[in-house]
């Protein structure tokens, strides 16, 4: 049975924890993290304040769900016209990675 971490994201936590455990971990992203990295990202490519929080309530809402599959969906290929089409190629590069 694999490891579950519950942490703010930082890379070198989870290296810790992977170094210190030689089986499987996973790494669970807190509830403020994830919704503060969100909102930057939104922040970067909304075209508009309303837009924004749109967004974020469908987001949110699809997260705290358990719907994450469909809330990268939705915010990746589908919804999201973006202000910054750099900025939104680069976060799409980071998801596929």
């Amino acid at each position: 049975m694999p490891l579950v971490i519950v942490s703010d994201g930082a890379s070198s936590i989870r290296k810790r924890w992977t170094q210190t455990f030689s089986e499987q971990i996973v790494v669970v992203l807190d509830w403020y993290h994830l919704s503060k990295k969100l909102q930057d990202l939104i922040t970067m490519i909304a075209r508009s304040k309303a837009e924004k929080q749109s967004q974020l309530k469908v987001l949110f809402t699809q997260l705290w769900l358990g719907q994450v599959q469909t809330a990268l969906d939705y915010n990746i290929t589908h919804q999201v016209i973006p202000r910054n089409r750099i900025t939104h190629q680069v976060i799409l590069g980071n998801r596929e990675t």
